[in-house]
């Protein structure tokens, strides 16, 4: 076993030495290791064997795997620890708040359209008959319009649900900016620069993304009142979540950061509800185009 091991690391070294002194297929600078210092492209050989192929493979699974496990444990065991982690320049071993948010919300939307709703019933009329029945009788100002548009989603749900479900994940990726501005506003005596609290942002919106795929299984039931008793139970914990993030981050008193989880919270929810009636009365809007003849 020891002259495996010593055979084994005597290949690697010879590797590492045929490797300096050529050249980085990328960049063209030299290379001393396997890393290029100028690109940071890792070396490999251009005609690769099955045995490299399967190292390489290898390689990248439980590296990726590492920073999964790594990241959702600290992600939603120690509230704000991620987020501190990032501040404290230790970004490596994690995966990065922009890809974990666009994860998560990608895997809570694709599961909620893919999971069967039994509240959800598509009707019977087609788009054509929608259309004429209608398309508005006098003017063809905005709120004529939406109120056609209206008509039309009644008698086409499917697809007004279908619009809705590609433009709401657009609606919410830009409500995270909004977020982060409002804690700024909240914690404006911190001098802290506002990319900070986009990190806090996208961290805190893929916790709540995390917390309700697990009440994505009770749209299947006939009576929806079970998954509104989970949403609601996951708004809680988001809110206490965010209670100690927001302590755990930038610090202070818990009842300091009580009142500021509470007031921010407050305040998006506002920002919330009307940018869900703005996506509605747009697609509305769409939908309300008259019939061309």
């Amino acid at each position: 076993m020891a002259n495996q091991v010593m055979r084994g690391t005597h290949g690697h070294d010879a590797e590492e030495e045929a490797i300096v002194g050529t050249r980085c297929t990328n960049c063209d600078a030299p290379l001393s290791g396997r890393w290029c210092s100028q690109c940071g492209q890792k070396w490999s050989p251009l005609d690769p064997t099955w045995h490299d192929v399967f190292h390489e493979t290898i390689h990248e699974f439980l590296h990726l795997d590492g920073k999964i496990v790594c990241t959702l444990r600290l992600l939603f065991l120690k509230p704000g620890e991620l987020t501190a982690e990032y501040f404290r320049g230790r970004r490596a071993r994690y995966i990065g708040p922009l890809r974990l948010y666009l994860t998560t919300s990608l895997l809570f939307f694709v599961l909620a359209s893919v999971i069967p709703n039994a509240n959800f019933t598509p009707a019977s009329s087609s788009p054509k008959h929608g259309h004429s029945e209608s398309s508005p009788s006098t003017g063809t100002g905005i709120l004529s319009r939406i109120k056609a548009g209206s008509r039309v989603a009644d008698l086409n749900s499917e697809h007004f649900d279908e619009a809705l479900a590609h433009t709401f994940p657009r609606a919410m990726f830009a409500l995270v900016p909004v977020f982060a501005a409002l804690l700024h506003l909240a914690y404006r005596n911190r001098n802290r620069h506002y990319p900070a609290f986009l990190y806090f942002s996208l961290h805190i919106h893929s916790v709540g993304f995390g917390f309700l795929l697990f009440t994505l299984p009770l749209q299947s039931f006939a009576s929806d009142t079970w998954i509104t008793l989970a949403q609601g139970v996951v708004l809680l914990v988001c809110f206490v979540y965010l209670v100690k993030a927001l302590k755990h981050v930038f610090g202070g008193r818990t009842s300091a950061a009580l009142m500021r989880a509470f007031a921010v919270t407050s305040a998006y929810l506002v920002v919330f509800a009307a940018a869900v009636g703005a996506v509605i009365a747009f697609l509305f809007y769409q939908l309300g185009q008259p019939a061309s003849h």
